[in-house]
Parts: structure tokens; sequence; C-alpha cells
């Protein structure tokens, strides 16, 4: 059953007023398929109840979904940002941490 990893959180910003995955130092926006599975990623569905839900509501061949939402999560898995027995990512930004100076890097001697 697929699920987030510890520590890794998918909700929706309203600052941005887009889904997205926070995960330790990074924050990923998927695209507009993505957030479709990852809405019913909650650690309790099989991939066989999601590819069933999404081939119900969007009217589609449980055959081409089953593609998109296995492709989607083994991509996802790989990126290690799930647990999968497992949509391509839309941006990455990657964070990173400033010194109380605000300079980018802080060295010590």
């Amino acid at each position: 059953m697929p699920r987030f990893k510890r520590g890794v959180k998918f909700r929706f910003d309203t600052v941005r007023n887009v889904w997205i995955i926070l995960a330790p130092e990074k924050l990923f926006m998927p695209d507009d398929i993505a957030v479709e599975i990852l809405r019913l990623v909650d650690g309790a569905r099989t991939t066989d109840h999601i590819v069933d839900d999404l081939a119900r509501r969007f009217d589609a061949p449980r055959e081409t979904i089953a593609d998109d939402v296995v492709a989607a999560l083994d991509d996802l898995s790989s990126a290690e940002r799930y647990s999968y027995d497992p949509t391509p990512m839309g941006l990455i930004i990657e964070l990173t941490h400033r010194c109380p100076s605000n300079a980018p890097i802080a060295r010590i001697r």
C-alpha cells in the first residue's frame, strides 16, 4: 500500500494556491495528474483501490489509469518520498539554510 514516508507531508498551500509535497529541506509541486493520485495515498488504500477510484471518477479505461498510477508511484518511490509495495513532478525547489547574517554559507575556521 502506498503511503508517504515519515517526515513527508502532502498538503494544500493556501499562499501559493497549489498542492505541495514537503520533504526535509525540499518542496515539490506536483502536476494536476499527480495531485489526483496523491490525494488518494493514505496508507490504507491499495494501488488497485486507487486505480479503481480514479477510473470510476474520470470514466477512463482501468488499464490506462493503472499504467499512469503505477508509473507515477514508481517515479515518486524512486525519489524516496514514498514507501511503495508505488507523475511526474512539476517543479523541484531546494531550500537552503542560512546563517544569522543571511549569508548563504557560514564558514568555520
